[in-house]
């Protein structure tokens, strides 16, 4: 727990209501209903790859995946696998409606072939070829430096409007030899843009390590995790997203249409979501203190449902009024009631990914508003 004491945002003197924000914001995202699926292959030599990321055309540096590093044997060996004339295995892109592209499977090969023409790294430890160790790019003979440059690399590009699902789906199955990749590391891949960097700038903010958050592993993402799951419960609360009859029942798409709607946004809205949330962590913290998340009788764990429910009660003016009538004590009371109905109530306190599960958990958090608003 940081050292320095919980200080509200000194970024607004009042937080100012989300909705003042709300008019120029991109329309909620309708439900994905088009199944069709576009994988395209392509072909790109090493030469006119290299040349698309030094022109920002393909990432090969998406956040999630910066946690993971080849060693230099292993870019030497891929190297040599090209000096050999020997094919290398098939590389996955995926490319949003801007005609972006980013590298989901293929990372390492990339940065590596990148890296190696760009000067970066020479050569060690080569079997088959040992006569190059210790030799750059440049110090190559010219036939080999065009056997890499010409080298040809098949691509599986992924295009809109493949949809979400089955995104996931073709994620999962490439990255299984791998380090699996979790659902929040897979909608950061997908939906990079407003909504990353405004999990990342609340994840990062030092008023969240006072409750334990930060104690999550920060490289796969479970505090960005958390704050999408506190965002898409009250965004979904307040009526900022709507879900129609035809979405499905499961959280994780609830999730990926929040982000999406994120990235649809004007900055001034963005900017007071932001604020909005850190002062809820702010006033939960003043009342509550760093255990406001634990349920009755738990020394250390943090109750996803719980962090849910409470940060909701806690972004609302109505009892941040009452806080500031010196109504602590009374609310403390009134939160660990119904922290105990939580705790016995296994489809409230139980972290079940479904749309309908999050939805009582709201119906419960704007019950105890009302019993602190009366209180």
């Amino acid at each position: 727990m940081p050292n320095r004491p919980f200080l509200p945002p000194q970024d607004l003197q009042d937080d100012i209501e989300i909705a003042d924000a709300i008019e120029s914001c991109a329309e909620s995202y309708g439900t994905l209903s088009d199944t069709s699926i576009r994988i395209v292959k392509e072909q790109y030599s090493v030469f006119e790859i290299v040349r698309h990321i030094e022109k920002r055309r393909i990432n090969i540096s998406p956040d999630f995946q910066r946690y993971s590093v080849w060693s230099d044997l292993q870019r030497s060996e891929l190297i040599e696998t090209i000096l050999l004339e020997i094919p290398i295995p098939m590389l996955y892109l995926f490319e949003n409606e801007l005609g972006e592209k980013q590298i989901i499977d293929g990372k390492q090969r990339l940065t590596a072939l990148h890296d190696y023409i760009s000067g970066k790294f020479t050569l060690s430890k080569l079997k088959l070829l040992p006569e190059y160790i210790g030799k750059s790019f440049n110090q190559l003979p010219p036939i080999l430096q065009a056997r890499i440059e010409d080298c040809q690399l098949q691509i599986y590009v992924v295009k809109p409007p493949t949809p979400d699902n089955v995104k996931f789906y073709i994620f999962d199955r490439i990255n299984r030899g791998g380090t699996q990749l979790n659902q929040q590391e897979m909608r950061h891949a997908l939906h990079q843009g407003k909504s990353t960097k405004l999990l990342q700038s609340i994840a990062s903010d030092e008023r969240v390590s006072y409750f334990g958050i930060a104690k999550h592993d920060s490289s796969r993402m479970q505090k960005e995790y958390m704050i999408l799951r506190f965002l898409s419960f009250y965004l979904y609360s307040t009526g900022f997203i709507h879900v129609n009859d035809d979405f499905s029942n499961d959280i994780n798409e609830l999730h990926s249409h929040v982000m999406k709607f994120l990235n649809g946004c004007d900055d001034q809205f963005i900017e007071q979501l932001r604020l909005h949330t850190i002062w809820s962590f702010y006033y939960v913290f003043i009342t509550l203190g760093e255990r406001a998340f634990q349920s009755i009788g738990s020394n250390s764990r943090t109750v996803i449902s719980l962090f849910e429910i409470i940060l909701h009660v806690f972004s609302n003016n109505d009892v941040r009024k009452k806080i500031e009538e010196g109504l602590k004590d009374r609310i403390v009371d009134i939160v660990d009631d119904y922290k105990i109905q939580v705790k016995s109530n296994k489809m409230l306190f139980s972290d079940n990914k479904t749309v309908s599960n999050s939805y009582n958990r709201t119906q419960f958090a704007n019950e105890i508003i009302e019993s602190i608003k009366h209180a």
